[in-house]
């Protein structure tokens, strides 16, 4: 017998016949993520309704760069309908004060943009 050399034709089909099988798996997904971003309702268009809503926030009530402002406070107001709801599970957003992107962090995280760096007790046991 002969060494074999190459791919056979059937080889070749299997091969292309697995690519268009993930590629039927992966493109209907692709479509949804592309038609949320351009739709703006994926997460960064979130994030940048609640920066437009910060920006217009301070300006009508006169607050200065790191002035703190919460999501309720601009939701009661009426510069935001709500909450964002579709963010990633496990996610929530940091609004920060004035002058702070907002940003998204894990729902367990304890790091506040607007937070102090150090506590009070820190501070006395360093004197």
């Amino acid at each position: 017998m002969r060494g074999r050399q190459g791919i056979t034709v059937i080889e070749i089909l299997i091969i292309a016949a697995l690519v268009a099988f993930l590629l039927a798996c992966a493109l209907p997904k692709l479509k949804l993520s592309g038609s949320a971003a351009r739709s703006g309702t994926g997460t960064l268009a979130d994030l940048r309704r609640i920066e437009a809503a910060k920006d217009q926030y301070a300006a009508e009530h006169h607050k200065k760069a790191g002035d703190p402002v919460t999501m309720e406070e601009m939701v009661k107001a009426g510069y935001l309908r709500s909450t964002p709801k579709g963010l990633p599970p496990g996610t929530r957003v940091i609004v920060g004060s004035i002058g702070t992107p907002a940003a998204i962090a894990p729902e367990h995280s304890h790091d506040d943009l607007s937070a102090p760096a150090h506590s009070d007790d820190e501070e006395d046991q360093r004197h």
